[in-house]
């Protein structure tokens, strides 16, 4: 399973905040510091294993947790066109 974000997503920073905005559906989500940091790595399509542990890594928390957390932010967003799984 790979995670992308969709080709019709804009995001721009401003101070610690990410603003990503759908083009199509004309959606637009503010993302918090960690958010941001998934955002930013999903600048090429990456597993779910390989996101969480870069969460791991960076935020020193436990994988379960970690993977719990983005298994919520994942389903989120796709239920709102801002990222698209693939298998």
């Amino acid at each position: 399973m790979l995670i992308k974000k969709s080709g019709q997503t804009y995001c721009r920073k401003i101070k610690n905040q990410w603003v990503i905005l759908d083009k199509d559906k004309k959606h637009i989500r503010v993302l918090n510091e960690t958010g941001g940091f998934i955002w930013e790595l999903l600048k090429k399509p990456l597993s779910k294993e390989q996101v969480v542990k870069k969460i791991v890594k960076n935020y020193n928390v436990e994988f379960s947790i970690a993977a719990k957390d983005l298994d919520d932010f994942i389903h989120s967003y796709v239920k709102e066109g801002f990222l698209i799984v693939t298998a």
